[in-house]
């Protein structure tokens, strides 16, 4: 996802009318947000195949 940013930046600033600043704050927030779930759910997997 990270690899697609400026495309998602540019498609924010477009279809919603944010600056560039403020769609980077958007997309950089959402991608932290899906990274810290994922990670979240891994332990949540380890934590729960433990015997």
């Amino acid at each position: 996802m990270t690899e697609q940013r400026n495309t998602a930046v540019k498609l924010l600033m477009w279809e919603l009318g944010k600056s560039l600043k403020d769609s980077e704050k958007e997309f950089d927030k959402t991608n932290d947000y899906i990274n810290n779930t994922i990670e979240a759910l891994k332990d949540l997997d380890r934590k729960a195949s433990r015997l």
